[in-house]
């Protein structure tokens, strides 16, 4: 009992010397407001705690900042009052602090650690990384004015670094941020796409891949999404593969996460040759990974249980009046069948709908037949829905019956997803751009018998 005791207080006394006493002041708030306290992970915002502020806008709390990354506050009373800020390893644990900042103020920006370094440089470069990411200005990213404007914020970066060298803004946030200057900023004739050339090369050559910290910051996954569209644009997807994959193989926990983020890119973008060349040379060292979440590790089962070539797992589902229908008598009456999985509250589903019944009239006398599978939760939400739209095509519900291990079965991380088999129920796709279906189509009609 008494060594129980001793333990459970060197575990809370553990966790009190994690937590910082920090007092936030927000001048001018308005009446009543919470402040809200938030840090960056992976691809998102989470939330840490929400807290009144007094009269003066003013609040003191205990906060475990237990990692160095970016963290936020925003405003209860307008989620667009918020303002950002970087903690360092040299505040962790450090006492006292103290965030202070003006209502006025809270604009998307970064906001003011009273003494401490990190301030000053990481107001100079996000205002700056945040006109050039976000784009407000909607310059076309190829084109000269652009490239400009990107060439002007790594020249920015290198300047941080060598005026604030003793910062974790200058040693760790300039170089996820920065990237190397193209060499043909220095001609006299300018080649724009020797500049594309060199940027889509080198954008990541400085990125400390080999730190978990890169997790804790947006410009991970803003650098990453838009470095991927030269290659997509270009057709070039697996040279971005490799390029992202091999630098992030030195941390298990890094290598996870781009993992699935590259997977998640490749399914959301329908590229089914990229993503065979990803899962070909990637998956096995992923599965590999402690770090590879269940819920990955189902998706790439459902992938490779519906690679192009193996054969459809024939679903016998019920239609709006009950009566079965099996998914191999659709197969085998019809050159290709369009397999569709939706659900009645997808946005992009009903925007596909007056399209999709398009591209049907034009091809169903070629053979081809549509089987649209609704994943609503229950029968009584799909079916109204179902029965209104008065579709051609065939519509059935997937029920929770024969939906068990459904995520292991069929690779359907979003609605709507479209997949290609043959009169035999062979797969001639595992999924397909919605936007890209009638040159699918146009394409696969020329290859089946």
């Amino acid at each position: 009992m008494r060594s129980t005791l001793l333990l459970l207080i060197f575990f809370i006394s553990n966790m009190l010397s994690a937590q910082d006493n920090v007092s936030f002041h927000v001048k001018n708030a308005p009446a009543t407001s919470k402040l809200i306290l938030e840090y960056f992970f992976e691809d998102g915002w989470k939330n840490m705690w929400s807290k009144e502020l007094d009269a003066e806008g003013k609040l003191n709390s205990m906060v475990n900042f237990d990692h160095p990354g970016q963290y936020r506050v925003r405003i209860s009373s307008d989620p667009e009052k918020w303002g950002d800020f970087l903690i360092g390893p040299d505040l962790l644990g450090k006492p006292n602090l103290r965030i202070e900042t003006d209502y006025s103020l809270l604009k998307k920006s970064p906001i003011n650690i009273v003494g401490n370094i990190e301030s000053e440089p990481y107001a100079k470069l996000m205002p700056a990384y945040n006109q050039l990411t976000l784009n407000p200005d909607n310059l076309i990213r190829t084109e000269l004015k652009y490239l400009q404007r990107e060439r002007d914020f790594l020249m920015l970066c290198d300047s941080i670094s060598k005026a604030f060298p003793k910062t974790y803004t200058a040693s760790f946030l300039c170089k996820l941020l920065g990237a190397p200057v193209a060499p043909a900023w220095q001609q006299t004739t300018l080649s724009v796409d020797s500049i594309l050339a060199f940027n889509a090369k080198h954008q990541c050559d400085i990125v400390p891949f080999r730190d978990k910290n890169i997790l804790y910051h947006i410009g991970t996954i803003r650098k990453l999404n838009l470095h991927y569209e030269y290659f997509n644009t270009n057709h070039r997807a697996e040279e971005y593969i490799d390029q992202i994959m091999t630098k992030g193989l030195a941390d298990e926990t890094v290598s996870a996460w781009l993992f699935r983020f590259m997977l998640d890119k490749l399914i959301d973008h329908k590229d089914e040759e990229a993503l065979t060349y990803f899962l070909t040379w990637y998956s096995s060292d992923c599965t590999e990974n402690d770090h590879t979440t269940a819920e990955t590790r189902k998706l790439l089962t459902a992938l490779d249980h519906c690679k192009p070539g193996n054969t459809i797992e024939f679903l016998n589902l019920p239609d709006v009046n009950g009566k079965q229908i099996g998914l191999k008598d659709v197969c085998a009456k019809n050159k290709i069948t369009i397999i569709m999985f939706w659900k009645t509250n997808c946005s992009h589903c009903r925007e596909f709908k007056p399209e999709l019944k398009k591209i049907y009239e034009k091809y169903h006398a070629l053979g081809v037949e549509v089987y649209a599978i609704g994943t609503d939760k229950t029968v009584d939400i799909w079916k109204p829905v179902a029965i209104g739209d008065e579709v051609p095509w065939m519509n059935v519900y997937l029920d929770a019956s024969p939906r068990q291990n459904f995520n292991s079965r069929f690779p359907v991380p979003s609605t709507p997803t479209l997949m290609a088999v043959d009169r035999n129920g062979v797969i001639l796709r595992r999924m397909i751009q919605r936007s890209n279906l009638e040159a699918i189509l146009d394409e696969l009609l020329k290859e089946v018998k």
